[in-house]
C-alpha cells in the first residue's frame, strides 16, 4: 500500500507564472484536479495543464518509497516542501494518475504522446524559452512564458538518485520505445533546447495533462 500523504499548507503555486498576474494569473480557464484549480491553455490544437500534476493518495501508488517499475511517485529528495514543483511520476504512477481522474479522463485528457510533445516544441521553434517560466531557471535560462506553459525545473528521480532540480525539466511521455523504456520531454538551463529522449520505467519526472481541443 502508498503512504498516505497530506498536502502539505506551504503548496506553493507561485512557481507557475502564468499570464500577467503570475500563479495562474492573468485570466483563461481552469480544471479541478483533484480539489486543486489547475489552470490550462489551448496551444496549436491541444489543450495542456498549465502547472505539473499533483495527486496524493492514489490506490496502488507508493509515494515516496524505493524506485521501481511500480505505479511510484516522489516530492523531489522525498520532501514535501519541494511539492512545489510537483510529483515526480514513473509512467506506471502516471498511469494511475490519470485513471484516478476519471472525470478528467472521460473528458478526453491523456498523458502526452510523444507526438503531442513534438508538436508542442515544433510550434515554438524549438525554441524552449516561449515555454519556459520566468523566473524558476538559471538566471540566463529563464523564459519568455509567452505560451503560458509555464514550465519549471523540477528535476528527476533515477530509481535511486534525486537530479537536476532548479536547473532541468522532465516530463512524463506516454510513448514507450520498447517494454523496458518510455520517452520524456526534458528543458535544460543551461541552453534554449529541448530533448524527447528514452529512460527506463524506474525513472520518474514531472507530468503534465493533454486533450484536442
Amino acid at each position: 500500500m502508498g503512504e498516505k500523504i497530506i498536502q502539505p499548507p506551504f503548496y506553493n503555486s507561485g512557481f507557475y507564472d502564468n499570464g500577467a498576474g503570475g500563479g495562474g494569473g492573468g485570466g483563461g480557464d481552469f480544471i479541478d484536479v483533484d480539489g486543486k484549480q489547475v489552470k490550462i491553455k489551448e496551444i496549436n490544437g491541444i489543450i495542456w495543464t498549465c502547472e505539473n500534476i499533483s495527486v496524493l493518495n492514489i490506490p496502488g501508488v507508493v509515494y515516496n518509497g524505493s524506485g521501481s517499475n511500480d505505479p511510484r511517485a516522489f516530492w523531489y529528495n522525498k520532501n514535501t516542501r519541494n511539492s512545489g514543483y510537483g510529483l515526480l511520476w514513473n509512467l506506471a504512477g502516471a498511469k494511475k494518475c490519470i485513471d484516478y481522474l476519471t472525470d478528467l479522463k472521460n473528458d478526453g485528457w491523456r498523458i502526452p504522446t510523444k507526438t503531442d510533445f513534438e508538436n508542442l516544441v515544433h510550434y515554438y521553434n524549438d525554441d524552449t524559452k516561449y515555454l519556459k517560466n520566468q523566473f524558476a531557471w538559471p538566471s540566463d535560462y529563464n523564459g519568455t512564458n509567452e505560451s503560458e506553459f509555464s514550465c519549471i525545473p523540477g528535476g528527476r528521480y533515477d530509481g535511486g538518485n534525486f537530479q537536476s532540480y532548479g536547473n532541468e525539466s522532465y516530463l512524463v511521455c506516454s510513448t514507450q520505445q520498447n517494454t523496458s523504456t518510455y520517452y520524456a520531454l526534458s528543458f535544460s538551463g543551461s541552453v534554449d533546447t529541448y530533448s524527447l529522449v528514452s529512460w527506463y520505467l524506474n525513472q520518474c519526472f514531472n507530468l503534465r495533462l493533454c486533450k484536442d481541443a
